[in-house]
């Protein structure tokens, strides 16, 4: 198992990709598999997603990033929405405004 440091000066362990709609975040199989084997609380992840992305409509996708240490703590970043997902809404919007 290789370890990677970043600025926490803790020891990565891995990092997880998550997609899931603003704060409607669930524990759903997909993220079991992913989580499952770090020997994390799904629920309560899914429960600091809802509440950073509380002020975002429900129906935008949101990628976010979980950086999981070797003492199984973890550090939640959430980032904007996929450009695919800004893209095909823009197109939308034009079409139905034209």
């Amino acid at each position: 198992m290789s370890v990677v440091t970043l600025a926490s000066s803790k020891p990565l362990r891995r990092t997880v990709k998550i997609l899931a709609y603003a704060a409607v975040a669930k524990p759903t199989a997909k993220l079991g598999q992913s989580l499952g084997p770090l020997g994390l609380n799904m629920a309560a992840i899914c429960k600091e997603f809802n509440e950073k992305t509380q002020h975002v409509r429900p129906d935008v996708p949101l990628r976010a990033l979980l950086h999981v240490y070797l003492d199984k703590t973890y550090k939640l970043e959430v980032l904007g929405p996929p450009s695919s997902w800004m893209i095909r809404r823009a197109m939308a919007i034009e079409v139905h405004f034209t």
